[in-house]
């Protein structure tokens, strides 16, 4: 190892920059330090054996600045290059700036002046993620409110739950030196950062942190070493070495959940990264640590939080769905650079589903699911003369109605071929729909005894209840095929295509009913109003007139007939008379333009998510509150 020092004044800090094979980006990280308004620095760069021509450009710049100190020393891996860095570091501060990164001119001057101010071990700031497209974009994790004050982090755990950037910190050097904390000397550079931030965290007594942003971090750079598949198990090795040390200190009982937390996110990143065969390995290794910690009873959802504790319920649970769901994101990063949470947030969205699916289907649940369908589906019409026969005559006689009304005095439907069955389709998937809110949305408070009396899944009274619209609509579907079959209406295996459009429009009307069902509960007037919007709704849904009324209306014809089909419950009946009738039908997907044409399906899925993370929440109370 060659070493050369030209300082002899104790600088104000101490810039580390390892440095291996990247002599394209070298030049501009040199730069962005050499400009600081902070002149007392000193910048030290340990070349780890690099076999292109970075040496030669430290050199270079060590010529024109005497702030720079050159290690020159063999190829032993990030953490031993970083160790030889905090040896020789004199300044009274410690920053860490990545190679293949820059970092604002006026950087170290605030980060200088916020560690004084607070007599701080550490300072953190935000930074900007960048891209070698040119696109830069300014990472958030610090939020304005929890910026500069002093705090101890062992009271303040959120610092935990940051990525462990340690290029976007400053160190008190005496504080390292005290508590001997140092990295891990592993060969090559991978996640050797993770055990270095977690000590320093646990044993700072003072911190500061800012929401300005300083380091440009370069994140698609093709020979980082977060790219390198060869080392696996380091990330495993990390929080080994963590959980020693937390162990040893006396800190682990204080701080475990925040390790599980950090381990957690830290294992689901790397699991990201990795090829395929590689990534099913890790995976195992990844779930058979949690399953063991699940064991040792050291996860709490407290700790981890809605958003995680979701997704890890799932590869507890669900491993293959899981495992699928993380590898499908990674997919969907490469492509659109889609955000962290979407893994997050679709294991949440799913684990809740598969949990109501689970719970309403167990034996015991299923069983009682089955009862109240036959019970509400009886009482529904007993003591009616007809009986089940309104099943039948009801949308019936409302299309008769509705018939003569406005196809023979109107005449709407005169351009329509059809036009008898056009109609029947809407007014009985409109009656489905109605039929199943108004059921759903009452039925919690009229179980209220059932309710009361035993512990069982509350969706299940929902979906009993608008499981008789769903009977209903079934019966009716084959009143509308032998009405087409009547009118002329040639068969076709599009007809297929109307049950997921039916499902969909279930699917909705499930969604509002759990959602006004569980407020329903606390505030009785919803079933009024309910009532009163349905019938508003009525006439926005082409049920009894044809979209192009609406398309030759005037000057806002289209925009108005697109406000129409955006509607969830316009698209369906829409496409049903498009697959079961006529291809002339206008639709959603004919009509709107561009990403608008999902947004029917968008709101769909959105109320569903909504109304069962609501019921799940406020079921809790029902039996007081009914």
């Amino acid at each position: 190892m060659q070493t050369s020092s030209l300082s002899s004044n104790s600088p104000q800090v101490s810039i580390l920059v390892p440095i291996y094979n990247v002599a394209k980006l070298l030049p501009h990280c040199l730069e962005s330090l050499l400009r600081q308004t902070l002149t007392s620095l000193e910048i030290i760069c340990i070349n780890d054996g690099s076999t292109d021509n970075s040496l030669e450009i430290i050199h270079h710049f060590a010529a024109q600045d005497p702030r720079i100190i050159v290690i020159n020393k063999l190829n032993t891996g990030y953490g031993d290059s970083m160790n030889y860095g905090l040896r020789e570091a004199k300044g009274k501060y410690i920053g860490i700036l990545e190679s293949d990164d820059w970092i604002e001119f006026d950087a170290f001057q605030k980060l200088f002046q916020l560690a004084e101010s607070c007599q701080a071990d550490i300072v953190k700031a935000n930074h900007f993620r960048d891209h070698t497209s040119g696109e830069s974009v300014k990472n958030p994790e610090i939020l304005p409110e929890d910026a500069g004050f002093c705090f101890c982090p062992r009271a303040e755990k959120k610092v935990f739950r940051f990525g462990p950037a340690i290029w976007s910190q400053l160190y008190h050097r005496e504080f390292l030196e005290k508590h001997k904390i140092n990295f891990l000397p592993t060969p090559g550079a991978s996640y050797q950062d993770i055990s270095f931030n977690f000590k320093a965290w646990s044993l700072a007594e003072r911190a500061i942190l800012t929401d300005e942003a300083f380091v440009h971090y370069l994140v698609d750079n093709a020979n980082s070493s977060i790219n390198n598949p060869g080392k696996v198990y380091c990330v495993v090795e990390e929080y080994a070495e963590v959980e020693r040390f937390l162990r040893e200190s006396g800190l682990y009982e204080q701080l475990s959940g925040e390790l599980e937390v950090a381990k957690f996110l830290s294992y689901h990143w790397n699991l990201q990264r990795l090829e395929p065969r590689l990534a099913k390995e890790f995976y195992q290794r990844f779930r058979a640590e949690f399953v063991a910690d699940d064991q040792a009873g050291l996860l709490h959802k407290s700790d981890f939080g809605q958003k995680n504790w979701l997704p890890l319920q799932m590869i507890l649970h669900h491993p293959k769905l899981a495992y699928d769901l993380l590898r499908a994101r990674k997919e969907f990063v490469n492509i659109y650079h889609a955000r962290s949470w979407y893994f997050g947030s679709s294991c949440a969205i799913l684990y809740i589903i598969m949990e109501g699916v689970a719970n309403v289907f167990c034996r015991k649940n299923r069983v009682l699911l089955g009862e109240l369908i036959k019970t509400d589906f009886k009482l529904r019409y007993q003591g009616s003369v007809l009986g089940y026969l309104w099943a039948i005559l009801r949308p019936l006689l409302m299309f008769a109605i509705l018939y003569v009304v406005f196809a023979k005095l109107l005449r709407l439907g005169d351009d329509i071929p059809h036009y008898p069955v056009y109609l029947l389709t809407g007014t009985v998937l409109w009656n489905f729909f109605t039929e199943c809110t108004n059921l759903g949305i009452q039925s919690i408070v009229q179980r209220g005894d059932l309710i009361r009396k035993i512990t069982f899944p509350k969706y299940i009274v929902v979906i009993a209840a608008t499981s008789t619209a769903v009977i209903n609509l079934l019966i009716n579907l084959f009143v509308i095929i032998i009405f087409a079959f009547i009118n002329g209406v040639t068969p076709s295996i599009s007809w297929l295509l109307c049950f997921p459009l039916i499902i969909e429009l279930y699917a909705f009307a499930l969604g509002i009913s759990f959602l006004l069902g569980a407020i329903n509960v606390k505030f009785r007037d919803i079933t009024s109003i309910w009532e009163v919007l349905i019938q508003a709704l009525f006439y926005a849904v082409p049920i009894i007139y044809p979209i192009s009324l609406v398309l030759d209306s005037g000057s806002y014809g289209l925009s108005a007939a697109k406000l129409i089909l955006i509607n969830p419950i316009a698209q369906v009946i829409q496409d049903v008379r498009y697959n079961l009738i006529t291809t002339e039908t206008v639709t959603t997907w004919e009509l709107v333009d561009g990403p608008l044409k999902f947004l029917p399906l968008i709101i769909v899925i959105f109320t569903m998510i909504i109304a069962l993370l609501f019921f799940r929440k406020r079921s809790k109370y029902f039996a007081e509150e009914v």
